[in-house]
């Protein structure tokens, strides 16, 4: 596990060096989700986070950056936060604490999915364009139960190299297709993945807006203890290329 977090490391340092000397082309990206919400925590009862503690959708904003050859190298960044309040319908635990349907409990997950990445043959002069991808992602679940006299968080994480893929037609066009894909497992009981497909339109040449759908998941822990979350849903998005 050392070995792999440094190698991982090493990894985001060589994209941080190849940003650096690209630095003069980059691309912000602003991005609005409408994703639907699923997952389960476990550090005693099993808790489904809507039918257990009443978390419900919301929806998201994010940002990314990509630097040289537009979109060859990608650092994304997530971090949201869901909440619900309710009275168990049966008494649960969680993380050592015992709660009863007598408790007005307020239940806060909080997702952190950071992820850099690497197309090392896209290109954006090119009419059909395949890439694999390669990169690094850290993904935290945090979840906090509040009650009158029982408080209490816990967090989970996971860093590991991904491995993906991308395809896109029309690039050198206004208007493109796209579908990316990237994986990240450790063990078997640690794992990410982020997918999406969407229409890009350029509407000058340094700014456009993409059209899409998204799905990300993640779990970190252990077959006894874990955090696992999904979220998928519809995206718009705008683009300012420097």
């Amino acid at each position: 596990m050392k070995f792999l977090k440094a190698t991982a490391l090493l990894f985001v340092f060589t994209l941080f060096l190849f940003s650096a000397q690209a630095a003069f082309a980059a691309e912000v990206t602003v991005r609005t989700w409408f994703p639907s919400l699923d997952g389960k925590v476990q550090k005693g009862t099993t808790l489904d986070f809507k039918d257990n503690l009443g978390i419900e959708d919301k929806n998201l904003t994010s940002v990314g950056l990509s630097f040289g050859d537009p979109g060859k190298l990608q650092f994304d960044y997530d971090s949201f936060s869901f909440d619900g309040t309710q009275n168990p319908a049966a008494g649960y635990t969680f993380n050592g604490i015992a709660y009863s349907p007598a408790d007005r409990v307020k239940a806060t997950t909080e997702l952190t999915y950071i992820a850099a990445k690497w197309l090392p043959t896209y290109d954006a002069k090119s009419e059909r364009n395949f890439s694999w991808l390669f990169g690094v992602s850290h993904s935290e679940i945090k979840t906090k139960m509040e009650a009158p006299g029982k408080n209490t968080t816990k967090t989970f994480k996971s860093f590991a190299p991904i491995i993906g893929a991308r395809y896109e037609i029309g690039t050198t066009t206004p208007t493109s297709y796209y579908g990316e894909i990237a994986a990240s497992v450790t063990g078997g009981n640690k794992y990410s993945y982020a997918s999406e497909i969407g229409v890009k339109r350029n509407i000058s040449k340094k700014a456009g807006y993409i059209a899409g759908y998204r799905y990300l998941a993640a779990k970190s822990g252990s077959d006894d203890e874990y955090a696992k979350l999904s979220l998928s849903g519809p995206f718009l998005q705008l683009n300012y290329h420097f």
